[in-house]
């Protein structure tokens, strides 16, 4: 699938369902080896809780990024790359009720329309 399919099939899914993230994602799919199963039970919970509010501390920090930016944020502050590249895609996901969803706008990390985001509470 290239990018414009992607892009079609995500356009796709909010026409269809009004939302960008399916709702309650598994954090492990059925067709997941065990290992990622064994991983999703032992990240749910308190860490998974931390990450989701590490994630609305950062929006309300910086109001209108894109989850890129916040990656690169994260990583300036020291996360592990590997995890901060993760992890503002996964929990924007978990609290989306909690967010507006932005204008798009050319993201200063992947120079890509994506977009951004703010805390309901602090928008409106």
């Amino acid at each position: 699938m290239n990018h414009a399919q992607a892009t079609e099939k995500i356009i796709g899914q909010i026409l269809r369902t009004g939302e960008l993230f399916p709702e309650d994602s598994p954090l492990a799919r059925q067709k997941d080896p065990w290992t990622s199963k064994l991983g999703a039970v032992r990240y749910s919970g308190k860490r998974r809780e931390g990450d989701k509010e590490r994630m609305r501390d950062l929006i309300r920090r910086y109001p209108g990024h894109t989850a890129a930016e916040f990656s690169a944020i994260l990583i300036t502050n020291g996360m592990n790359w590997y995890k901060a590249a993760r992890m503002p895609t996964k929990r924007i996901a978990d609290i989306k009720h909690e967010l507006v969803l932005g204008p798009a706008r050319l993201c200063k990390i992947t120079n890509e329309y994506a977009n951004t985001y703010y805390m309901r509470s602090e928008y409106l």
